[in-house]
């Protein structure tokens, strides 16, 4: 059995797992999840935010090619477009379960319903999500005129940076409401996107090894460093003054919140393993991403629920139907990505593992 049909058989037995679990959701509603009054975004949303940053990082390509006219660029773009448009299509279905039945979603379709925009910064994250969604659709499948190119890098950014905002614009959570928050964004992002790039090497196509290693793991160790200069300066804020706007942050990274502390400490730790790992031997950037998916989703996103406005130090830890839903989503962007790389792997020739 080839290591593609391993991973096709693994990753159909987890779509079951997820469909099930996804059936026990829609029967019994929300409240088979750990979600609640005072935390209302958990395992789902943190992983829109992290999956939505993988999709903006096709940026990290479509830049050398609209900008430099990088022949190996243009040669890696397609790899690029198919990792954006998994990651668009699971964004969007996290934010679908999120809302506990998909029949929910239908007050934002054009026509029968009303989307609120632009009052909503939700609803610009729904346009700009589809709207890069239509775009890469359109790019995966050879349209590459310099305005597409052009629509790519301002949506690929747009969408990341309107996420961003989705978190920020919350006077009342404080570790979220930051002017840094959009910058850590994209930072973040752009490292994701180029160490998932480097971890599909064997995908790649010939000729573009040397440029593609080089330039990406340059922009994987300098905006991984960038992340952590930007949190750093955060945690000055937070902890120099002791306001009490800084409570969620002393409270996460001083251990104050068991769990989620640990959970904080950890994907900072394996992100400053792989930025030394990937700067002195190249190697590592599994980890980074780990890191990154640790410190940017479920790291980021439930802390910022504690402690409630109220001062209430609440508990939320993510149920076994939402680990299993979350399982299926991840099972069908891994098919799906599959699939995209074997119909780009028909038309181009590919360097050897």
């Amino acid at each position: 059995m080839s290591r593609t049909t391993g991973w096709v058989a693994l990753s159909l037995l987890a779509l079951l797992i997820g469909l099930l679990g996804y059936a026990e959701q829609w029967r019994l509603g929300l409240a088979v999840t750990g979600l609640q009054d005072a935390v209302v975004w958990g395992l789902y949303i943190s992983q829109v935010v992290f999956w939505v940053g993988v999709a903006a990082s096709a940026v990290i390509l479509v830049v050398p090619v609209y900008g430099f006219r990088q022949p190996a660029a243009a040669a890696l773009l397609p790899l690029a477009e198919a990792v954006a448009l998994v990651a668009v299509l699971m964004s969007l279905l996290f934010v679908t379960v999120d809302l506990g039945q998909p029949l929910r979603v239908w007050h934002a379709l054009p026509l029968l319903g009303r989307l609120h925009f632009p009052q909503s910064i939700m609803a610009w994250d729904l346009v700009v999500l589809v709207g890069y969604l239509l775009l890469t659709l359109l790019l995966w499948a050879g349209w590459r005129h310099p305005i597409g190119l052009l629509l790519a890098i301002l949506l690929g950014i747009s969408i990341h940076t309107v996420t961003a905002f989705l978190l920020a614009g919350h006077p009342a959570r404080p570790f979220w409401f930051t002017g840094l928050m959009a910058p850590r964004f994209i930072a973040s992002a752009f490292a994701a996107g180029a160490g998932l790039l480097l971890l599909l090497r064997r995908h790649w196509p010939a000729d573009t090894e040397a440029w593609g290693q080089i330039y990406l793991r340059r922009l994987f160790l300098g905006c991984l460093g960038l992340d952590f200069f930007l949190l750093g300066s955060e945690g000055f804020v937070w902890f120099y003054r002791a306001a009490a706007e800084g409570e969620t942050a002393r409270l996460l990274y001083g251990g104050g919140l068991d769990i989620w502390s640990a959970w904080a400490w950890t994907g900072l730790a394996l992100k400053g393993m792989a930025l030394l790992l990937v700067w002195r031997f190249a190697k590592g950037y599994g980890w980074g991403v780990l890191g990154i998916w640790m410190d940017k989703g479920l790291g980021l996103v439930v802390p910022g629920f504690i402690p409630t406005p109220l001062g209430e130090v609440v508990r939320y830890w993510p149920t076994r139907v939402e680990w299993q839903v979350s399982l299926g989503i991840w099972a069908l962007g891994a098919l799906l990505l599959i699939l995209l790389l074997r119909r780009n792997a028909s038309d181009t020739p590919h360097a050897p593992p």
